[in-house]
């Protein structure tokens, strides 16, 4: 692993655009659940010393290093904080990725279990 890529905090992404995600879903088949969206092909990561263009995903390559990526974010959600200090209540149940959110394409909403 490069050492910028070591050094990289949270730059995962999931989906760089609508026309990826629903290339990326067609590539997958049957029904979704939300685990499987925090993970490649779905979250993208990029070595944006080498990439900028981020023209190639290494989140498969690197899948350990995604999952620790999410289960950071995961654990920021919960404490509601990526600071340090005490945990503060969340006021709204946060979610990486609320497959029931309208705001996400049909296309993609109708693939969850």
């Amino acid at each position: 692993m490069s050492p910028s890529l070591k050094s990289l905090l949270v730059p995962v992404c999931l989906f760089a655009s609508i026309g990826a995600m629903a290339k990326t879903l067609d590539q997958v088949p049957g029904k979704l659940t939300e685990s499987d969206l925090l993970q490649a092909p779905f979250v993208q990561l990029f070595d944006l010393s080498v990439d900028p263009h981020e023209d190639q995903n290494l989140a498969r390559k690197y899948s350990a290093r995604v999952k620790q990526m999410v289960a950071l974010l995961k654990e920021e959600i919960a404490s509601e904080r990526s600071t340090p200090g005490p945990n503060l209540k969340n006021d709204k149940n946060v979610r990486i990725l609320n497959p029931r959110d309208r705001r996400l394409p049909g296309f993609v909403r109708n693939r969850f279990e």
